[in-house]
């Protein structure tokens, strides 16, 4: 007898989706500002917040402009829009499944390790 054949259960990426576990309360979350070239980021976008103007944008070591340094990671998707747009993001005191996260477009392995040590330590655990 054949083994039946299972259809791939295919998730879409969803708000939090990327969290493992969190602090108390709300004590892990941080609203902020994702730059306008950032605005259409998925849930898990790992980010660095600019020095010019304090909006979030996606973390990148390469770059000398305060997102070189990972403050946190977007909770939620959002969609593509011209202008800056609001959000939260996990800063502190949780555990994110490292396969969920959203790095920069070209990231190498050696640059996520370095951001997944980064983000360890401002407390959030990359597992």
């Amino acid at each position: 007898m054949a083994a039946p054949q299972v259809t791939p259960l295919v998730e879409v990426r969803r708000d939090g989706g990327f969290i493992v576990s969190l602090g108390n309360g709300h004590q892990s979350f941080e609203t902020g500002t994702l730059n306008a070239a950032n605005s259409a980021a998925a849930a898990g976008l790992v980010v660095g917040k600019l020095t010019a103007d304090g909006t979030l944008a996606a973390y990148n070591p390469a770059n000398a402009d305060g997102s070189q340094v990972p403050v946190g990671v977007v909770y939620g998707v959002h969609r593509t829009s011209a202008a800056a747009q609001p959000c939260v993001y996990v800063a502190r005191q949780a555990e994110v499944n490292g396969t969920e996260l959203v790095w920069f477009a070209g990231a190498t392995a050696p640059q996520i390790a370095a951001g997944s040590i980064a983000l360890s330590a401002i407390g959030v655990l990359v597992r």
